[in-house]
């Protein structure tokens, strides 16, 4: 009997190495998950799997460690004696070692002999006895085989079949809990179905905008709370109390607040491809011809080959001075050459959330400002997963407000809410098309209210 440990990440991996270094005949004795590593810290637990193999009792290994008994009377026994002891003979001989001595088998462990019932290995032939009394001492008796004991536990041996059906048992207990989560916010937020159709449709509305459920349940249980049994069926007044309560979950920062004799230094973050350079451009007309600010532009943008001749082209257009930044060590003191003007807006490069180098690279310039403004500006069509993803990878510093542009590039608001409602972040301008200075707007919280609550928003 051969006994071996292994340790692996899942079972299946623990199936290959047992049948890679035991054969297919291995059964597994003990399965149970443990922690490898220095005192077990550090260290995610894995599986520790028992198996063992009887060797001897594989026929191709049992005829070559058998030997020949020749046929003498002086060896001979009578054949009730030589058939007792021949069986443990047998068991006692290493199949590699024919010549070793005959001993009486070790006892097994009780749980390995019931967790792997070995065939009984052939005996030797029987030698007949001569008649004579003088033909030599009896052969000794056969050694009693121990008692198999009955298991404390029962072995575990899991087929691929059992794996499966354990995945399987895994994924309806998720169903299930998501399937208790759902009944369970239903006995919370009441029976919608049975409030009136003005109150569905506008519930029905605000699902298919894509707002979170819970917060479109929450809005129309105040709604239906506070108009009573009458006042649900004026779908006027219906709407309107749902558009305040919209108007709830949204802030709005307003324009930056720009003092006399300080400068204000805002950056715009954000990924790659969601309108940066063209914002910073129309925040820099908007200041400059319309509020008749000193505006200075700056870009540390160096990565994007078009994005330093685009935003000087929009410079030159504008009338303010443009200034290329390569390192977070120049940034202060170019900043320290505009400290006349009342407002420096900087474009940052875009990159992948997911890239931490270029995050690194980020958070070194956004460091090197001691007093500053970040604006997080996110795509208005991006998925809401992604936005959630956006939001807490740019936090490597404090964001001061949200910035949506591409308004005019979707038909879902939801999920623009429900960022704001998640991070409960300031919302600061919109931006819904690509004309310069045209085509941006402060941010209005009954505007995102109508958004989500008319079929079709002019914008």
């Amino acid at each position: 009997m051969r006994i071996e440990k292994y340790h692996a990440v899942d079972m299946q991996e623990a199936f290959r190495l047992i049948k890679a270094d035991l054969g297919p005949d291995a059964v597994v004795i003990q399965t149970r998950k443990v922690h490898v590593g220095l005192f077990g810290w550090f260290k995610k637990p894995v599986y520790e799997v028992v198996a063992a193999v009887d060797e001897e009792a594989q026929p191709t290994k049992f005829a070559a460690s058998v030997p020949t008994l020749p046929k003498t009377p002086g060896r001979a026994a009578s054949a009730a004696a030589a058939k007792a002891p021949a069986e443990a003979r047998t068991q006692a001989m290493p199949a590699r070692s024919p010549a070793v001595a005959v001993t009486a088998p070790a006892p097994m462990p009780a749980r390995a002999q019931v967790a792997y019932a070995a065939p009984e290995a052939p005996s030797l032939p029987a030698v007949p006895a001569p008649a004579s009394s003088n033909s030599g001492p009896a052969a000794p008796a056969a050694a009693p085989r121990p008692p198999i004991a009955e298991p404390s536990e029962p072995p575990v041996k899991l087929e691929s079949s059992d794996v499966a059906l354990l995945r399987e048992m895994k994924n309806n207990m998720v169903e299930l809990k998501t399937a208790m989560s759902r009944l369970s916010k239903q006995a919370q937020f009441g029976n919608i179905a049975n409030f009136s159709s003005v109150l569905v449709n506008l519930y029905q509305r605000l699902v298919d905008q894509e707002l979170a459920e819970d917060l479109a349940q929450d809005v129309v249980l105040k709604v239906n709370n506070e108009l009573g049994s009458t006042g649900v069926n004026n779908y006027d007044l219906v709407r309107e109390y749902v558009r305040k309560h919209i108007q709830e979950l949204i802030t709005v920062s307003g324009p930056p607040r720009l003092m006399t004799g300080k400068t204000k230094s805002i950056f715009l973050i954000g990924p790659t491809g969601v309108g940066k350079t063209t914002t910073l451009a129309k925040l820099a007309a908007n200041y400059c011809l319309v509020e008749h600010k000193k505006v200075a532009l700056l870009t540390v943008d160096t990565f994007r080959i078009a994005a330093i001749p685009q935003l000087r082209t929009y410079a030159d257009i504008i009338g303010v001075p443009l200034e290329v930044v390569y390192t977070s060590s120049e940034l202060d003191e170019v900043l320290k050459r505009f400290s006349d003007r009342d407002l420096i807006l900087i474009d940052t490069p875009g990159g992948s959330p997911r890239n931490s180098k270029q995050l690194e690279v980020l958070k070194e310039y956004l460091d090197a400002v001691e007093t500053k403004e970040v604006y997080l500006t996110v795509a208005s069509p991006t998925k809401y997963r992604d936005m959630i993803d956006v939001y807490n990878r740019f936090a490597i510093a404090r964001i001061d407000g949200l910035l949506f542009t591409k308004i005019d590039e979707t038909d879902r608001y939801g999920p623009l809410v429900n960022l704001l409602n998640e991070t409960r972040a300031r919302l600061t301008y919109l931006t819904t098309g690509q004309n310069v200075p045209q085509d941006i707007e402060l941010a209005d919280s009954v505007k995102m209210a109508d958004l989500l609550l008319s079929e079709k928003a002019e914008l």
